[in-house]
């Protein structure tokens, strides 16, 4: 990971990671001691960053890749909810396996069609701080669209983990791609928050809709969750015995 004492992103601030194709090589992982600020106009950016989409009838990358199926259009990849069929019987959508409760993985890409390649999937997001989790930015980890007969990449996963999680994101995406006119929609990512003491993001605040398709099916919409935990390291205080013990 690159690991800071803190971090503050100001506007026209772009944080990224590298791109992967067949195997999960990259993933962008922050972690902070103290406090981590995205401020308003900066990006945290995993747009197509996941698995591959598939060549001209070839499918998709990733455990939920999006399927092919000769001269027809191409499955959407799935992530955090699965991806759409092509039309006419054409490729199956992949099926959803990111962990709603702690996510660690790319989405998968969408399946090529006969005249049109897949959509490659959203990649990760991990950003951890002990401290206070500041987001009026945009983070997004979304699926890219593709046109013809292609499928829709998945949207990625972004995970948040600190002691409070505030602020109003301008944008805050995991959506699959959509798909073409016959090729299916990617389905929706996965966003999760964890946080010891309070979170103010919700899930009217973020999006992680499934890709739409011209004649094929849409993409299943992905997930949304937060978690309260424990303080690492706390002993409980104390204050009263009762009944009260005498010798």
């Amino acid at each position: 990971p690159l690991s800071l004492t803190t971090l503050t992103m100001n506007s026209s601030s772009i944080l990224t990671s590298d791109t992967n194709t067949t195997a999960q090589s990259n993933i962008l992982y922050v972690t902070a001691t103290s406090t981590i600020t995205i401020n308003a106009g900066a990006t945290v950016f995993a747009n197509a960053k996941g698995y591959a989409g598939g060549a001209t009838n070839v499918p998709g990358s990733g455990p939920g890749y999006g399927s092919s199926t000769a001269s027809k259009g191409g499955g959407g990849g799935a992530h955090g909810g699965d991806g759409g069929v092509g039309a006419s019987t054409g490729g199956p959508g992949g099926t959803a396996y990111c962990s709603s409760t702690f996510p660690t993985t790319l989405g998968s890409g969408g399946g090529g069609g006969n005249t049109q390649a897949g959509g490659t999937a959203g990649g990760l997001i991990w950003i951890s701080s002990t401290g206070t989790m500041t987001i009026n930015g945009t983070i997004k980890a979304n699926g890219n669209n593709t046109t013809g007969a292609g499928g829709g990449g998945a949207g990625g996963g972004i995970k948040l983990v600190a002691g409070t999680v505030t602020g109003t994101p301008q944008s805050f995406t995991a959506n699959g791609g959509n798909g073409g006119s016959t090729g299916g929609g990617g389905g929706g990512g996965c966003i999760y928050i964890q946080y010891t003491t309070s979170n103010s993001i919700t899930s009217t605040m973020a999006t992680t809709t499934g890709g739409t398709s011209g004649t094929g099916s849409a993409g299943v919409a992905g997930t949304f969750q937060t978690l309260q935990v424990a303080a690492a390291n706390t002993i409980p205080t104390v204050t009263t015995i009762f009944p009260s013990q005498t010798s």
